[in-house]
């Protein structure tokens, strides 16, 4: 029985912290799994789940029945609220008002790479992928793909992991023994085929040149 009583009670910690990692997990949503450690993990879903705990707290104070089925609902839907709140909201004026005190300029995106790739308020419009070997792959104009029949489908003209490996579509190619650009024949096949896309590790890359754009006026274009 008192083997019993451990395991109820562990039962009760893990279904505590379960909605806090999934607010945890909204906020961290473009960082891999790799990056965190048990300790981020714990705490991180420890204080989402504390906040939606404290909200359901505040929701017996103004007359909701405690239950235990209340509870667990009112932290399934809180917890991802606040995550979710925290990355969109929270997190930028956190770090704004750190700037305004004079503390950092750091504003916790894990490399400058992901802060381009994976800022959805941006749009890179133009890419040049020059290779270690001296080759270099181009899209001339990313919005010409940038399209409702792909986008449903979550194909994009371009797409980066945290890790630096894309895929883009490629428009045009140039080899490292040339200076002219060839065009990329068959780019675009009507269906079952589709779009050609480009898939480049980040290992085979030496920097990427690219136009950056704000992405409404992409979407409205």
């Amino acid at each position: 029985m008192e083997i019993l009583k451990i395991n109820m009670e562990l039962l009760s910690i893990l279904l505590f912290l379960a909605p806090g990692y999934l607010g945890f997990r909204l906020y961290q949503i473009d960082q891999p799994w790799s990056s965190f450690n048990a300790i981020d993990i714990i705490y991180g879903s420890l204080i989402f789940s504390t906040a939606s705990y404290l909200t359901y707290q505040m929701l017996i104070l103004i007359g909701f029945r405690d239950n235990q089925f209340l509870l667990v609902e009112s932290l399934l839907l809180f917890s991802p609220i606040y995550g979710l709140s925290w990355r969109i909201f929270g997190h930028e004026y956190l770090h704004k008002a750190l700037r305004h005190l004079r503390i950092t300029n750091e504003d916790n995106t894990d490399t400058a790479w992901t802060r381009i790739f994976n800022n959805p308020q941006i749009y890179l419009s133009q890419i040049i992928v020059h290779m270690k070997d001296g080759s270099q792959m181009w899209c001339d104009d990313t919005k010409v793909y940038h399209r409702q029949d792909f986008d449903r489908l979550g194909v994009h003209p371009y797409y980066s992991d945290p890790a630096g490996n894309i895929y883009v579509i490629c428009t045009h190619y140039r080899a490292a023994s040339t200076t002219e650009w060839e065009e990329i024949s068959e780019l675009y096949c009507p269906p079952p085929w589709g779009i050609k896309l480009s898939l480049i590790p980040a290992s085979e890359i030496a920097r990427i040149e690219a136009r950056v754009t704000e992405s409404g006026k992409v979407s409205a274009a």
